[in-house]
């Protein structure tokens, strides 16, 4: 699964950190698109373990030597001065009360630790974001999918085919 997207919908932290942070199983961890991360009731705890989970390990060939991140400025006050853009709104995606109440609450606390929160509006419209992630799902999850599969391909569930049609084809066009 992934991180940052089911944090913000239970409300706390998820943090993807870079490619080989987190060492992994190979073969899994050859692959660049998927990340193991920390997830937390805070960013400082978010942080915390990440510095836990974050290193190399003897069966994974590709994980990096440990580099925690420094927590600094976390601290009530420690923004000051700090300008945060903050989007109230994903463009014209659909957005429910219950993110709008988490980016109040979030905007307050980045005020009360001392930032300066600045509303900017994302220009994004949700059929170029889905043009672009198929256009990226072609070139990299489709083939794999197929690849995967191999003969079977055939078999595989309708919707699998249909993702993957639909990613060559978003992919042939860009």
């Amino acid at each position: 699964g992934s991180l940052r997207i089911p944090a913000s919908a239970c409300g706390v932290v998820g943090f993807k950190p870079p490619y080989a942070t987190i060492a992994g199983l190979p073969t899994e961890s050859f692959d660049s698109y998927c990340h193991d991360g920390a997830m937390g009731r805070t960013v400082r705890d978010t942080v915390a373990l990440h510095d836990v989970l974050a290193g190399q390990h003897p069966n994974d060939f590709i994980s990096l030597p440990r580099q925690g991140i420094v927590a600094e400025g976390l601290a009530e006050g420690g923004l000051a001065g700090l300008r945060v853009g903050v989007a109230r709104r994903m463009g014209d995606a659909p957005q429910v009360s219950l993110m709008d109440d988490g980016i109040t609450a979030a905007t307050s606390a980045l005020g009360a630790a001392g930032a300066i929160v600045v509303d900017v509006t994302l220009p994004w419209h949700m059929h170029e974001l889905a043009e672009a992630a198929f256009t990226h799902y072609g070139s990299i999850m489709a083939p794999m999918i197929r690849g995967s599969l191999g003969a079977g391909y055939g078999d595989a569930e309708p919707y699998t085919r249909d993702f993957v049609e639909a990613a060559d084809r978003a992919h042939a066009l860009n």
